[in-house]
């Protein structure tokens, strides 16, 4: 494995460079941390009813939770990720087969309860897509021990590491402060997909990018978000209370991307999408493998947004082609916000 060096772009930041440069120097891949992966069944309908007997004519297995879809797209890309994590019983056991044919490599420490399975219904004559989504399982104690033991043996190997997902129900709201403490002491990056009070503890240390959608923006600020403007300046609340760069999603709507000084737009190319699950999860993978090319941060969302593109016309997460998101990054547009 690769050791980082021993500063990167994000603590120079803070003594006086622009946010643009502050990007992690190269490396050679990502450390996914997936507290709540899952198995992700997709079920292919020919119409879909409610109340009634439905005959799927396909399904589908494969990993997923939002740090393991992030993971497969930085491997599509043909970057290097490395996934630390948890799974348990005979899911957990079909998790690591699937990850170990996806060539990602993982350790996941094994939980006494069983890996969550979550479900997507798509309905191909109605054009819908349900998620039917399992609470994850909290890990014990003593699981928790194992678990911080792997991570702060690899933190030190990796320059870029990624978080995403919501917590178990009962977990402590600070594990991600917790998880963006020890990445600072490594020296590691930080892009963090989280919100509310599992996102605020950890903005003190700095993550070099948070990442969220609308809804769970205007959640955090107990207020509708109507306007541009009002979004861009609850988003840099955030970046004033820490992160370097703020990015939130709004589906197929522009992107905001926002740091204490800077405001942008990217306008995502128009797809015809097939299923939208994980797509937002590609796309901080995407952002994660531009970094480790030593792309700027607005080169960098500019390919997460073409990866969220290319994910939302594939059946599973994960399974978009270098070629396709290679494809459609000319297609998105860029646009600074002077107020």
């Amino acid at each position: 494995m690769y050791r980082g060096p021993s500063q990167y772009a994000v603590s120079t930041q803070r003594h006086g460079e622009s946010p643009e440069s502050a990007a992690p120097k190269r490396g050679t891949g990502v450390l996914c941390v997936a507290i709540t992966p899952c198995l992700q069944r997709t079920l292919l309908f020919s119409g879909l009813t409610l109340d009634a007997v439905n005959r799927a004519q396909r399904a589908l297995l494969s990993p997923g939770g939002k740090a393991v879809n992030a993971a497969r797209t930085v491997r599509a890309l043909g970057g290097r990720c490395h996934i630390v994590g948890f799974c348990g019983a005979e899911t957990g056991m079909q998790l690591r087969d699937l990850l170990g044919r996806s060539d990602i490599p993982a350790e996941l420490v094994s939980m006494a309860r069983p890996t969550r399975t979550c479900t997507t219904l798509i309905d191909d004559i109605g054009g819908t897509v349900t998620e039917l989504v399992e609470e994850a399982p909290a890990p014990t104690a003593a699981e928790w021990q194992a678990f911080e033991a792997r991570l702060q043996a690899l933190l030190p190997h990796f320059e870029l590491v990624l978080a995403a997902g919501a917590l178990p129900p009962g977990v402590s709201q600070e594990t991600y402060a917790r998880l963006a403490k020890l990445a600072a002491q490594h020296r590691a990056a930080l892009l963090l997909d989280a919100n509310g009070a599992a996102l605020t503890p950890a903005l003190s240390y700095a993550p070099l990018l948070v990442k969220l959608n609308h809804l769970e923006l205007a959640a955090m600020s107990q207020a509708p978000l109507k306007t541009n403007e009002e979004l861009i300046s609850t988003a840099r609340r955030l970046a004033r209370d820490g992160a370097d760069w703020v990015l939130v999603t709004q589906a197929s709507a522009p992107a905001c991307l926002v740091s204490k000084s800077e405001a942008w737009q990217f306008y995502p190319p128009r797809v015809r999408p097939l299923n939208p699950v994980g797509s937002g999860d590609a796309t901080t993978g995407g952002i994660a493998f531009a970094l480790l090319q030593g792309q700027s941060m607005l080169e960098a969302v500019r390919l997460g947004i073409a990866c969220g593109s290319a994910n939302a016309t594939t059946l599973t997460a994960g399974e978009i082609t270098a070629t396709r998101t290679a494809d459609l990054v000319g297609e998105v547009r860029l646009q600074r916000h002077d107020r």
